[in-house]
Parts: structure tokens; C-alpha cells; sequence
């Protein structure tokens, strides 16, 4: 059995604010899923994949996903013809990931944030609180993308 260490209190406070955000969130999730069919994390894959095709496995760094939840991943993308796998020419070894013109539809009717209570809050907030919080969240999405995958099964 894996021993408990002491976690440092402003940690604590972090990890149970962004809970806390990721429940506001929820409702959104739902929102997806009827207008889309889609989840956040294949939200956030179709996003990433706007800017051009990538590899899978760039795919997963950027989103913080294992070899293997990348793969299953794209292959529900893909069974929806919202992504398409290719190999690249100048390294048959390669083989990237894009967004197919059903996956950049859907991209683009899949606006589940405006006039939601998080959008909202965002907005009702001054310009400066605003302009931290999007640093801070910036941060720890850049930080988080900086290390290692969890492990299938860590949490």
C-alpha cells in the first residue's frame, strides 16, 4: 500500500478550486453532448487539430492523454469521420492526424459556452481578475502539458 504524504495547504486550496471549476463545467459537457455528440476531451482534440494535422502522439502531449487514451481517442474521432489518419510522405513511419471537413462542422457548431454560468462569471469579473485568471490557468495548462502522461490508471 502506497503511503499518504502531507500535502502543502495552498496545493490542497488549488486542486479544490479547480474541482470546483470542473463542476461548473459539467452542465457544459451535457451541452456538447446533445448539440455533438462529442466530450470536452474530443472538443479539445478537434481544437488542437484546427491549426493543422499533427501526429497522435503530439496530440496526447498537448492534451495530457497516454499513448493509449490518445488512441482511443481518435479512434472514436475517427469511427465518426470527424478526424482522419494519414501517413506522411517523407516518413512512412509517421502517421498524422487531421481534421476532416465533418470534424471542422462540428468544430464549428459547438459552442457550448456562451451565455452559459461560467461565461458569465468570466465576464461579470474586472478586467484585471480576468486578465489573472486566464495567466493562471494558462499557466497550469502549460505546466500540466510539461509533464509526463499519468500512467493508465493514475490518477
Amino acid at each position: 500500500m502506497e503511503s499518504r504524504t502531507s500535502l502543502d495547504p495552498e496545493v490542497v486550496d488549488a486542486l479544490r478550486a479547480y474541482f470546483d471549476a470542473i463542476v461548473l463545467a459539467e452542465p457544459l459537457q451535457a451541452v456538447l453532448w446533445k448539440s455533438a455528440g462529442i466530450t470536452l476531451a474530443q472538443l479539445a482534440a478537434l481544437r488542437q487539430l484546427r491549426a493543422g494535422p499533427i501526429t497522435a502522439g503530439q496530440l496526447g502531449r498537448l492534451l495530457g492523454l497516454s499513448p493509449a487514451s490518445t488512441t482511443h481517442l481518435v479512434d472514436r474521432l475517427e469511427a465518426r469521420s470527424l478526424v482522419a489518419r494519414s501517413r506522411r510522405q517523407d516518413d512512412r513511419r509517421a502517421v498524422d492526424v487531421h481534421l476532416t471537413p465533418a470534424g471542422q462542422r462540428v468544430l464549428d457548431e459547438s459552442r457550448p459556452l456562451p451565455g452559459s454560468l461560467i461565461h458569465r462569471a468570466v465576464e461579470a469579473m474586472p478586467p484585471e481578475k480576468r486578465r489573472l485568471l486566464t495567466e493562471a490557468l494558462a499557466g497550469l495548462v502549460a505546466q500540466a502539458r510539461s509533464l509526463p502522461p499519468a500512467e493508465e490508471g493514475q490518477r
